[in-house]
């Protein structure tokens, strides 16, 4: 589990990132299929806040 964890937050960090940059520098010609990669990647990094905040009230 721990295991999973880890990866999760790692891969929520590096969404997160990727987030951010696309909103800093939106290309020009894939705006809706863009956006909808920045939902998908914020949905994860919410989903991975979760189950940190899930794994650290367990302890």
């Amino acid at each position: 589990m721990k295991n999973k964890l880890e990866t999760a937050s790692v891969a929520a960090f590096i969404a997160f990132v990727m987030g951010i940059g696309g909103l800093l520098f939106p290309p020009r010609h894939l705006h809706i299929v863009h956006f909808l990669f920045i939902g998908i990647m914020f949905a994860l990094l919410v989903i991975s806040i979760i189950f940190l905040v899930a794994d650290i009230r367990r302890k």
